[in-house]
């Protein structure tokens, strides 16, 4: 906003003002002007002021500019769950037999146990990620720490995948804390990932760092299955 001022004597200051009242602080030099963020006022017709006051105390206001806001408000983030299409673990004891079926996923270190989760974030294609937590409860508990790592290989399927044919482990992007209680809910913050991975298909891999290992339900189980969170523009 910007306005021209004059006196006989000298210009003190100009005051802007929005539907008479005022905007931001007077300004007390030349030339007279305010940036105004026009969000911060609702959509619709809106009067437009300024008042000039000289070093005597007078004070001229000019005639009201009527203006018409119309922002594009953006709509509040919202919050979508997903269920795996795939869960299993991959077994070192027996490197060739899938456990896709099984209601629990396993994670260990000795012996090895190495759990995957797949999710289809294809509906987010185009959106921008807020947050996503991944969220697993615990059938058996732990003191060891674990970690979440990317997988980019999705081509494997909870039916088929064994530990000879598991896709390998990419850089970690989370960590499990080390207390692990049973019947616990375990929240990990995906966010990076997820945003990485909005409009396609998202693979975790669960792998431990000790040999406390631990157990979480999987998709098959009744209840307690892993979900993931995503609050998204």
């Amino acid at each position: 906003l910007a306005a021209d001022a004059a006196d006989n004597v000298a210009v003190a200051g100009v005051q802007f003002t929005i539907d008479g009242g005022d905007l931001g602080s007077e300004d007390a030099s030349a030339p007279y002007s305010l940036t105004w963020d026009s969000n911060s006022v609702a959509n619709g017709a809106h009067s437009i002021g300024a008042m000039a006051r000289d070093t005597a105390g007078n004070t001229v206001t000019a005639f009201p500019v009527n203006i018409i806001v119309d922002n594009i408000v953006a709509p509040p983030p919202s919050t979508v769950l997903f269920s795996p299409s795939d869960d299993t673990y991959a077994d070192s004891r027996n490197p060739t037999l899938s456990q896709g079926i099984k209601t629990t996923l396993l994670v260990d270190g000795s012996p090895i146990y190495i759990t995957y989760i797949k999710f289809d974030l294809s509906s987010l294609a185009g959106r921008a990620i807020n947050s996503a937590k991944l969220r697993v409860k615990v059938a058996d508990k732990s003191n060891s720490t674990q970690v979440v790592k990317r997988v980019d290989d999705n081509s494997w399927s909870e039916t088929t995948l064994t530990y000879s044919s598991r896709p390998a482990l990419g850089v970690t992007v989370a960590s499990l804390p080390g207390l692990k209680s049973v019947g616990s809910i375990i929240e990990i913050d995906i966010t990076a990932e997820a945003a990485a991975k909005a409009g396609q298909i998202m693979s975790l891999g669960i792998d431990s760092t000790g040999t406390d290992g631990f157990d979480v339900y999987s998709k098959e189980n009744a209840t307690g299955k892993p979900e993931l969170e995503v609050t998204a523009w």
